[in-house]
């Protein structure tokens, strides 16, 4: 009887040491411009809060989970890419892209939904360009004029993506 209550016990210590893990890998699903002066990070479910440089948050609704994303080197751009939260069971894999324009109040400027999953998206080091990564091929998005072009996999931008360099 004493090993049976024990392995209960233990049973429900592990499954609370699973959700106290889940929450902390959530936690830490923070992205960072490469000046570390904007943070964008999931709030609650559909919604996202963006810090800027001066400390202020500002809140923004979302429409599908945050699987990546990234902050243009000038900040002046946020890219990010997920699962819709209702998956259909059409189209399982599908993905969500959005550009946001951060300035005194973070706006939707570009919605795109792949039917593949999104690997990755980069902005040139110009910020005129995003490469979209996906299994299907890369896409560049064309900031300023808000379209797409679609290329094979093997395609490699003709611009340099920027990277932060940090310590």
């Amino acid at each position: 009887m004493h090993s049976r209550y024990w392995g209960s016990e233990m049973f429900r210590k592990l499954i609370w040491a699973l959700f106290f893990v889940c929450g902390l890998a959530h936690a830490d699903d923070t992205i960072v411009s490469c000046d570390g002066a904007y943070q964008a990070e999931i709030s609650k479910p559909g919604v996202l809060r963006i810090k800027g440089k001066t400390g202020n948050f500002a809140s923004v609704k979302i429409g599908h989970r945050v699987d990546g994303g990234k902050f243009s080197q000038d900040d002046t751009y946020l890219v990010l890419y997920g699962m819709p939260f209702k998956v259909s069971a059409k189209s399982p894999q599908a993905n969500s892209l959005t550009l946001y324009k951060l300035d005194n109040d973070q706006k939707v400027v570009m919605k795109q939904v792949y039917g593949a999953r999104i690997y990755s998206a980069d902005f040139s080091v110009n910020g005129k360009f995003v490469a979209i990564t996906t299994r299907l091929g890369v896409d560049i998005l064309d900031v300023e004029r808000r379209s797409i072009a679609s290329h094979d996999p093997a395609y490699t931008p003709e611009f340099p993506l920027q990277s932060c360099e940090k310590n």
